[in-house]
């Protein structure tokens, strides 16, 4: 037998061995990834039922890596913070973009009519404060009434909303020692309702203070509340 006869036996062994390409072999990977990115959004939704500082907790975390400028996981510990302060009792956290709001019903600060604190509302500041000074973010106070005419001042509710909005500032700044710069105090008296004033309830949501805090990228932007 010549090794040429030899070698073409051995090389059709060979070739006979080999598996044949299947073009339909690219299905399973393709198929085990977009199983993977179902499980993952799937996994996103589910947290998104929950609270929006929550939801947004796990972003900001899962982009910190990528985009800290986009996400600064510093605010979104000052929202976390401010959750664990108020839960759903006196306060509530809203978190977006811009900023980071607390709405305080206007009875945990003030009584009605009045624009001085009360002295149970100091807890209540105190522990904002706490965490105001653990950030140098712009701070701003807002006040607002319902509709119902305030007479005892000049300025009716408008002059009411922006004293309340006022003497909050005051104790950040006098008592708590934390710099005038970051504060800036609005009035909105009665035309920035977040209800209807048609009845109890809904004026009493009205009566609120809006403490926001700027978000690290907002606050270069000179972003209001």
């Amino acid at each position: 037998m010549s090794y040429f006869s030899a070698g073409c036996r051995r090389g059709d062994r060979i070739t006979g061995n080999k598996k044949k390409f299947d073009p339909s072999s690219w299905k399973t990977p393709y198929g085990t990834m977009m199983l993977l990115c179902m499980i993952f959004f799937m996994i996103l939704y589910t947290i998104s039922l929950k609270s929006g500082v929550e939801y947004e907790g796990v972003i900001a975390k899962l982009q910190s890596g990528v985009s800290r400028e986009k996400h600064p996981v510093g605010d979104v510990e000052t929202a976390e913070r401010m959750e664990e302060i108020f839960g759903s009792e006196k306060g509530v956290i809203q978190m977006d973009a811009r900023k980071i709001k607390i709405m305080l019903d206007s009875p945990v600060l003030f009584d009605s009519g009045s624009a001085e604190l009360k002295a149970s509302s100091l807890d209540v500041l105190f522990k904002v404060a706490r965490v105001l000074r653990e950030t140098r973010n712009k701070v701003n106070v807002a006040g607002h009434t319902d509709d119902l005419p305030f007479r005892a001042l000049p300025g009716g509710n408008f002059e009411l909303s922006t004293l309340r909005a006022f003497n909050v500032i005051r104790y950040f700044i006098d008592i708590e020692k934390i710099p005038p710069s970051r504060f800036s105090a609005y009035g909105f008296g009665e035309h920035s309702p977040v209800a209807p004033n048609t009845d109890a309830a809904g004026r009493s949501r009205n009566r609120r203070i809006e403490i926001s805090i700027l978000r690290e990228t907002a606050g270069k932007e000179g972003a209001k509340t």
